[in-house]
């Protein structure tokens, strides 16, 4: 396997906000109590929005079913020192998720270019078909310099880790502590009258967030760089909520931070500054629509592999 995907997948976002392996899903599911009957009015105060977004993630978290087509990039820009370097990580899911059976499909595309550190500028894109009907998950990978295959593996809570499929949970803890819902307008996303909503998220659970982002730096204490205001230089969530049933159809995220070297545990010889951009983009859709995954023909002249050669 690519050292590339080694590298990237344990810290994949999505990758970012909602992946596809970690809601429970539970069917009828009514939250306990709602902050408005019927479409709530754009003049709401702050507390009766922050009401309404938590109903909003309760229902993202009892889905049935979903499809999701999320896109990610990190930018990571070393300046001056002895070592300047410059690396770009895109990457591109689109999946399905059938809760009610614990049936999920993926595509999922990573590419990373990085120029610098005795590195050429080459792009390394590594293509995952991803299928997990039953008890097993069946993949087929397939790199710019390598035929495709496809290979089997039992499925298990350690390899289920080591994909990231419990980035969700992350996300949406991030998300219940919010310090403060704007509400900026009311727009129309795929026909459907959404309110659009300015999140800010709370500094100690966007710390835990950023300390599992694949950024080319280790160690750094996240919880002083966000504290720091000089550090974050920018930072937008958008949220769109659908007005009549408070479901998530769309997140963004864009936020640039510039590090010190000693916040990226470096000297000023290695650099003078580093510049991290994050921008991130989610689509949700067919929410609660079931469906059954079909696997492709090939797929079942998978050959039956053992999860070490994802965790060793």
């Amino acid at each position: 396997m690519p050292k590339l995907i080694k590298r990237v997948i344990p810290y994949l976002l999505l990758a970012v906000i909602l992946t596809l392996f970690s809601f429970s899903g539970c069917g009828s599911y009514t939250p306990s109590t709602m902050p408005w009957t019927g479409t709530a009015p754009e003049t709401l105060t702050q507390q009766q929005w922050q009401d309404i977004f938590k109903v909003a993630l309760e229902y993202q978290e009892h889905l049935e079913a979903f499809h999701l087509n999320e896109m990610t990039s990190i930018n990571t820009e070393v300046v001056g020192g002895s070592n300047p370097w410059e690396r770009s990580l895109n990457i591109s899911l689109v999946g399905a998720k059938n809760l009610v059976d614990e049936q999920t499909k993926m595509n999922l595309n990573i590419s990373m270019i990085m120029e610098g550190m005795g590195q050429t500028s080459e792009d390394q894109t590594v293509i995952y078909d991803m299928y997990a009907p039953s008890d097993w998950l069946y993949i087929s990978m397939a790199t710019l310099n390598m035929g495709s295959y496809w290979i089997r593996v039992k499925r298990s809570g350690e390899l289920e880790e080591f994909f990231s499929f419990n980035a969700a949970e992350q996300q949406m803890k991030t998300l219940n502590s919010t310090t403060n819902i704007e509400y900026l307008r009311t727009e129309k996303l795929n026909d459907v009258d959404c309110y659009v909503l300015s999140i800010t998220p709370n500094n100690n659970e966007l710390a835990s967030w950023l300390e599992k982002q694949d950024t080319g730096f280790q160690g750094i204490d996240w919880q002083k760089v966000t504290n720091d205001t000089s550090a974050l230089k920018d930072l937008n969530f958008t949220c769109y909520l659908a007005k009549d049933s408070y479901l998530i159809m769309s997140m963004s995220m864009n936020m640039v931070i510039e590090l010190t070297p000693e916040q990226a545990n470096a000297t000023s010889a290695d650099f003078d500054t580093t510049q991290i951009s994050f921008n991130i983009n989610l689509a949700l859709s067919n929410q609660n629509e079931s469906f059954t995954i079909t696997l492709p023909m090939d797929a079942y002249t998978a050959k039956e592999v053992s999860s070490d050669i994802f965790l060793d």
